[in-house]
């Protein structure tokens, strides 16, 4: 109750002082505000350092803007927005000197994984300061411009997107000796030998979404894939590539059983660790996935890979060096495909959206799948050239996405296949 009413009064005067300074911004919201006030009262250590931090505060605002820090923070609640914006973050600050003076402060108690949370601060300016700092910016007015929006925040809208390719221009974060040797040693106890290429492979079901929230997922459903599908994609990785493949994600609905000791069912094993969970995306070869979430990692480390069942296509991580094949839609009034051009204009993100505009959303088939496993195989690992339907494809990409603020940067291995 108390906390509830110095929330109110908060809010109040800080809605009258903003006034009396400047204008009201659009992002300067009641609901904003409730949220920065929660913050302070609800954190001890916060509520008492924050009047202290005021003076240095402003005195920040008169430095010069090269040398002036900024505070920002990274979406730590799931992991493919935290392992993205970190990537993200990692390359501005190597490739732009001005992103150096950024501080971050991370939330260890919101933190989908550890590993990654040290990882993050180990590799970033961080620091419990820049959490008084950034709130502070939120707050008071005329200090909009001491914040530095996350790569995948509503500032910026870009949802952990690399726009620009900067993590195809950079070298990766580098993990320690240490680190590297455990992660083989738990790759040689499953069967792995060094001249085995890695491949990592993830299919998306409801299982992990419904142990996060209470509430119904089911407006995701429509991107999901039964992994049943891709057994014989692994199968021919396994028999004619020599590769070692790990059927990634820490929960899953149902099982991929293969006779070899070249494959990880990586959901049903006690000895998951959320270093491996990184380390294996960062690291692996190749990767088979569907745009869920932690292959994101993967494709900013510069790893090709194939995204299957992707939906919506239009917009595919075109930023990434990788083969790109949607879901096969249908339309239920005629049974027909959806054409690929349909596809690259669809902009339906839960599943209602595809229910009430009557279209279907089945999943490729096993022999999909597997055409499209050797396809990308034999395109990124083997080197060879597109097909001719291929460059068809991405002339079409081409022409209807040219002013699109999703795809401004297009790899130049990107490949596009489309089952008719």
């Amino acid at each position: 109750m108390l906390i509830s009413f110095l929330s109110r009064k908060l809010q109040k005067i800080a809605i009258k002082v903003s006034t009396y300074f400047s204008p009201k911004p659009p992002y300067f919201t009641s609901n904003v505000l409730q949220k920065i006030t929660n913050k302070f009262l609800n954190d001890p250590l916060l509520f008492c350092l924050a009047p202290l931090s005021l003076p240095i505060f402003y005195l920040i605002l008169l430095l010069p803007k090269h040398i002036r820090p900024k505070f920002g923070t990274l979406n730590v609640e799931r992991l493919g927005h935290f392992g993205g914006d970190f990537m993200i973050r990692y390359s501005e600050v190597i490739l732009h000197p001005n992103k150096q003076n950024i501080i971050h402060t991370l939330s260890k108690s919101k933190s989908c994984n550890s590993f990654l949370y040290v990882f993050a601060k180990r590799n970033l300016r961080c620091s419990y300061i820049a959490r008084i700092y950034l709130t502070l910016a939120h707050a008071m007015p005329l200090t909009r411009s001491l914040h530095e929006p996350t790569p995948g925040s509503d500032y910026f809208d870009t949802h952990s997107r690399d726009l620009l390719g900067i993590t195809q221009q950079t070298k990766n974060p580098i993990f320690t000796t240490e680190e590297n040797n455990a992660a083989k040693r738990w790759l040689m106890s499953k069967g792995w030998t060094e001249s085995k290429p890695i491949v990592c492979m993830l299919n998306r079901d409801p299982a992990y979404l419904k142990t996060l929230y209470e509430f119904s997922t089911a407006y995701h459903d429509y991107r999901n894939s039964p992994i049943h599908t891709y057994k014989h994609a692994a199968e021919w990785l396994i028999d004619y590539c020599d590769a070692f493949v790990i059927r990634m994600g820490k929960i899953a609905e149902e099982r991929l059983s293969l006779d070899t000791k070249s494959f990880v069912d990586y959901p049903f094993i006690h000895d998951q660790s959320d270093f491996l969970d990184v380390w294996l995306w960062i690291n692996c070869d190749f990767f088979i996935s569907c745009g869920t979430g932690p292959d994101i990692m993967s494709s900013y480390s510069k790893n090709p890979g194939i995204y299957l069942n992707f939906t919506p296509m239009g917009h595919f991580p075109s930023y990434t060096p990788s083969l790109i094949v949607p879901k096969p839609l249908i339309w239920k009034s005629n049974g027909t495909k959806l054409t690929f051009r349909e596809h690259l204009t669809l902009e339906y993100y839960i599943t209602s959206d595809y229910e009430s505009n009557d279209i279907e959303t089945p999943s490729l088939n096993s022999e999909q799948v597997l055409a499209s496993v050797k396809y990308g195989w034999r395109r990124f690992m083997l080197s060879k050239d597109q097909t001719a339907e291929s460059y068809e494809l991405m002339s079409i990409f081409q022409e209807v996405t040219r002013n699109s603020p999703v795809h401004k940067w297009i790899h130049p291995k990107l490949t596009l296949h489309y089952f008719k």
